[in-house]
């Protein structure tokens, strides 16, 4: 597997996947806001990029969490050998997944108050969002998978 240099904070633990949603949503919300605005309102531009830095800042954290010794992607290939080929994609997608939102982060900095610039940064996290909800998705696929059977394999 490809190996993320970890960001662990040890004494705040990574957004679950609930929270990232939630985030998620937040950052869509204050997008919208801004794009109602014309001008464009600089505190409302300040709101979306704050919210970005926060993904920026607890994505790698979330990925780092899911890959350590004792995460959930260990935990689901010690119940579950047979889904380290599924294992090994997801986290082959945590770096595809990081690489958008630096990119992403780029863009937002360098958007200021363009309406045309802002409408860009809407189109580029919508689709990173849509990735990560599917890759969320899949990873929770694996839990049901992993997770749902009994150790011997009966169901």
């Amino acid at each position: 597997m490809v190996a993320i240099p970890p960001t662990r904070r040890p004494s705040a633990p990574a957004l679950d996947h609930r929270e990232l949603y939630v985030l998620l949503g937040r950052i869509e919300e204050a997008l919208e806001v801004l794009l109602r605005t014309e001008p464009l309102e600089p505190t409302a531009a300040q709101s979306a990029l704050e919210l970005l830095e926060v993904a920026g800042r607890e994505l790698p954290v979330h990925f780092a969490d899911e890959e350590a010794p004792d995460g959930f992607f260990a935990s689901a290939l010690a119940r579950a050998p047979h889904l380290h080929h599924a294992l090994e994609t997801l986290q082959k997608e945590h770096l595809h997944l990081a690489e958008l939102l630096g990119e992403l982060l780029q863009e937002v900095r360098w958007a200021g108050t363009s309406s045309s610039a802002w409408t860009h940064v809407e189109a580029s996290y919508l689709l990173l969002a849509e990735t990560l909800r599917r890759h969320e998705r899949a990873e929770d696929g694996i839990v049901a998978e992993a997770f749902s059977t009994d150790e011997g394999g009966l169901g």
